[in-house]
């Protein structure tokens, strides 16, 4: 089942790429669910709401996915993102794969079905004319969507399913995220409208199950950053920054953050030897947290 009603189309097998000891070049374009997934300011950070970043991670980090081939607009429309799909193709280096959301806000603001699937078409033509196959899976119906809204949403994922195909997109069905009306499983949506990091770790089994076959093994970054383009990416040291609040070790060259002072509990920090034997992962424990509004904790790095 789609996230607005029964499955259609398949994931494609294909031969896989051997990129031990490469990366493997990623874009995302779409609206603010690709927004969402990178945060650019004095300090860049990949974001938990980002589906890509997590199948990535399922992958083993193959793929290389700088913040600048991160192109999400907030409230656009298929047409507006087919309007800025040369951003992605004039990349350089030039990405192999592209993650596309778009829909959502074409339904919420009365598209026409026809548009909509036309545009979507357009997008992956555009892509695939530049070398560049395509990552899709089904729109969601946010908490406050009608069942006219529903339904279209239903057959927009099964047209853009059935444009599946080895050489040029990738359909990933998160289905497991849906429930039978329609709407989201509970969690799913941080907002009512957009995924949070819940549900877009569960986009990302999907993502990771039908890109399996398309890429395999995983590059070990670089202590130096080279490949990462992190200042020790490896997060060895115990040289790291935490904010007021957070109790621990952190690794060298990276930095415990927080939006919020909460009240009560505890944030604690700790690293973990990896178990593939690349250097260390870093943790964030919260517990017995209590705040008035949204807080959100996290681990930055410098560019390297």
């Amino acid at each position: 089942m789609s996230v607005f009603g029964p499955s259609y189309g398949s994931v494609w097998a294909a031969p896989a790429l051997s990129i031990y000891g490469a990366s493997i070049e990623a874009a995302a374009l779409g609206d603010s669910y690709i927004a969402n997934s990178v945060n650019v300011g004095t300090t860049t950070w990949l974001d938990s709401r980002g589906w890509m970043h997590w199948a990535n991670a399922l992958l083993g980090a193959p793929l290389r996915i700088r913040p600048g081939a991160i192109q999400g607009v907030p409230g656009e429309t298929t047409a507006q993102i087919l309007a800025r799909v040369g951003n992605i193709t004039a990349l350089s280096p030039r990405p192999r794969f592209c993650f596309v959301n778009g829909g959502v806000n074409d339904v919420g603001f009365g598209v026409s079905l026809d548009t909509m699937v036309s545009n979507m078409a357009a997008i992956i033509a555009a892509l695939n004319a530049a070398g560049i196959i395509a990552v899709v899976g089904p729109i969601f119906a946010g908490d406050a969507a009608d069942a006219g809204q529903i339904s279209k949403g239903r057959a927009f994922n099964l047209a853009v399913s059935k444009m599946a195909a080895p050489a040029s997109m990738i359909w990933c069905d998160w289905s497991s995220l849906i429930l039978p009306t329609g709407y989201c499983v509970s969690g799913t949506l941080f907002d009512g409208i957009h995924p949070g990091s819940v549900g877009a770790r569960g986009m990302a089994s999907a993502v990771a199950a039908a890109l399996g076959s398309r890429i395999s093994g995983a590059y070990p970054l670089a202590a130096t950053g080279a490949l990462g383009n992190l200042q020790n990416p490896l997060m060895t040291g115990t040289g790291g920054t935490l904010a007021n609040g957070f109790t621990g070790t952190g690794p060298s060259n990276w930095t415990f953050y927080r939006n919020a002072t909460p009240t009560g509990g505890t944030q604690t920090c700790a690293k973990v030897t990896r178990t593939d034997g690349f250097g260390d992962w870093a943790e964030i424990a919260l517990a017995g947290l209590v705040s008035a509004g949204k807080f959100q904790a996290g681990l930055l790095s410098a560019n390297a």
